[in-house]
């Protein structure tokens, strides 16, 4: 008997859901927009400035370098960052409070947000696993216009000179700095580090709804990044709020006539090309 009652309620169920159906079935557009709110997501990001199509356009002659090369759609990617309120005391010994903006890809600290100018020489501390000392040491020669020799190094730091030849040995041996003749540098072409640890914010975060939002890799995590800073910024340096923000940049792919592709990579704030990024 209630076999019977079950089947009897089921087949007027599913005749009730098969006339609605009837009347009023759903449509593909609403299946893909439940899809995409569902998909979507809420991000910090640095406010986009810049749109793919404009990019391209300005640089057509530039990426298509003749007949037979078309551009792909591009890809909106978004690259890790985070932004920190700081404290710190200044040389002159004045407190000073600010915010921060590091890069958990390459390591580095952009100096302003309008130009997009960026520090060179922390990614190598951090691959180094430089310690305070190594730092206080570079500092040193950086102070010295970028080259001291041991003597000054001495007088300078008012320590055991034997202490003081283990930290030069220490930052040789980690290719930090190297030798030239009575003298030592800093291990890098172009060394550009921070005077104070602060970011010019031109563009600031904005919480936006991304869709299918493409996240980059990170190669440095958030705590590597702050115990960098603690070493290089000294005891008063202070992190009272960290988040973590993404950076808006386009991907965009060139077909070569030989069905080949080149891929170049763009900031959607400044419009400019990253040069050397692959």
């Amino acid at each position: 008997m209630k076999f019977i009652l079950f089947c009897i309620t089921g087949f007027f169920l599913l005749s009730g859901g098969m006339y609605f159906w009837k009347q009023k079935p759903p449509s593909l557009e609403s299946y893909k927009e439940m899809l995409a709110e569902f998909t979507k997501q809420q991000i910090e990001t640095l406010e986009i400035q810049y749109t793919a199509e404009g990019i391209m356009a300005s640089h057509e002659k530039e990426l298509l370098k003749g007949q037979g090369y078309i551009f792909l759609d591009p890809q909106l990617l978004f690259q890790p960052y985070i932004v920190m309120d700081v404290k710190y005391t200044q040389k002159k010994g004045d407190p000073k409070e600010g915010k921060l903006l590091w890069s958990l890809m390459d390591g580095e600290m952009v100096l302003d947000t309008k130009s997009w100018e960026k520090t060179h020489g922390y990614e190598d501390f951090l691959l180094a696993k430089a310690t305070s000392n190594d730092l206080k040491l570079i500092q040193a020669v950086i102070d010295g216009g970028g080259s001291i020799d041991r003597e000054q190094l001495y007088g300078k730091f008012k320590i055991d000179s034997d202490q003081v030849d283990r930290w030069i040995t220490s930052c040789r041996a980690k290719k930090l700095l190297f030798a030239s003749g009575s003298k030592l540098k800093l291990h890098l072409q172009t060394p550009k580090l921070a005077q104070e640890p602060i970011t010019l914010f031109a563009h600031y975060p904005v919480l936006s709804p991304i869709q299918n939002a493409t996240k980059m890799k990170k190669k440095y995590s958030s705590t590597q990044i702050k115990g960098l800073l603690q070493k290089a910024f000294g005891e008063d340096f202070a992190i009272r709020k960290t988040e973590e923000i993404f950076l808006p940049i386009y991907q965009i792919t060139v077909q070569n006539p030989d069905d080949s592709y080149s891929r170049s990579y763009w900031n959607a704030l400044t419009g400019k090309r990253f040069e050397g990024y692959k």
